[in-house]
């Protein structure tokens, strides 16, 4: 955390017993690509891209790699490549690897006006993710869509399933807004009028 001198020194300090695992010494260079982002962004791809291609990767870390050079090459404006790293673990078997790359594929979509998909990868990720951590997001991503292409009735339907599944005591004020904003768009002014004096 911000500490790299401490964490090299720990490595060279268990060298030993790290050598002798193969996984975690993935894992640690993971981590490392991971803290090179906001650094160097040519050193984190270098680790990424070695993670990726080596074939002994278990998958929970290949999935990790891909999520985040994806979100280094969104950072580069590098934005095919994102999308391709994102596709590549768009059905991975971890539910949380996969909610984020459909989240991050919804976004990207969204900036390219291909509306469509952009619906698609949001809505994936409101059926999938249990916890709401990403669903959320999701979902005013997804309401935001539907205001852009002036689909009142699905934002509310959106907002009122986020509403329904998590509360909204989770929202904050923008969001919050612009649900009293589709409400009223919608024509369904009592509920417009409630959400705008909350």
């Amino acid at each position: 955390v911000n500490n790299r001198p401490k964490a090299e020194s720990l490595e060279k300090e268990f060298k030993t017993v790290l050598n002798n695992d193969p996984d975690t010494l993935t894992e640690i260079k993971l981590a490392q690509a991971i803290y090179y982002i906001k650094n160097d962004s040519k050193k984190a791809e270098k680790l990424f891209n070695e993670i990726i291609k080596n074939n002994n990767t278990p998958t929970y870390i290949l999935d990790e790699a891909f999520l985040w050079r994806g979100i280094l090459y969104m950072q580069l404006k590098k934005n095919k490549n994102a999308e391709e790293d994102f596709l590549a673990i768009a059905n991975s078997e971890d539910i949380n690897i996969r909610n984020q790359a459909h989240l991050k594929l919804g976004t990207y979509y969204l900036s390219t006006e291909d509306f469509g998909l952009a619906f698609e990868y949001y809505q994936a990720v409101m059926m999938n993710d249990t916890t709401g951590v990403y669903a959320i997001d999701a979902a005013s991503n997804y309401a935001l869509v539907a205001k852009l292409t002036n689909e009142w009735e699905k934002a509310v339907q959106v907002y009122q399933m986020i509403i329904d599944r998590w509360g909204d005591q989770n929202i904050n004020s923008e969001t919050q807004f612009n649900i009293a904003f589709c409400y009223y768009q919608a024509k369904l002014y009592d509920k417009s009028i409630q959400v705008f004096e909350k």
